[in-house]
């Protein structure tokens, strides 16, 4: 197995990079210029000429979707109070960002 691969110049690569993932993590840290820690994802992957690639992406947000019961549909009011308690929970970390009622 021959482990004498080239590694591409990046300067030639620009901003296009495709690859293969086969892992994902994360990790709460500071992104360049930032003073204040948020979510980095860490995506592993492989090129199409075999070289490995591991991507960062900075003050990543994730998100999900939550269905209310038609009886309790949350207003502005008790979605603030959902977001303070949630970060209460959280030691005040201001783990949650924001709430927002939608309708899907």
């Amino acid at each position: 197995m021959n482990f004498n691969v080239e590694r591409p110049d990046l300067e030639e690569i620009g901003n296009e990079i495709v690859f293969m993932q086969t892992e994902i993590d994360y990790y709460i840290g500071r992104s360049p210029g930032e003073s204040e820690t948020s979510t980095i994802i860490r995506i592993f992957g492989v090129n199409e000429t075999g070289n490995s690639v591991m991507l960062h992406v900075h003050n990543f947000s994730c998100y999900f979707y939550i269905k209310c019961p038609a009886s309790h549909y949350p207003t502005e009011d008790t979605a603030e109070m959902l977001l303070y308690e949630l970060n209460q929970k959280c030691n005040n970390v201001h783990t949650v960002k924001k709430i927002e009622i939608v309708q899907r």
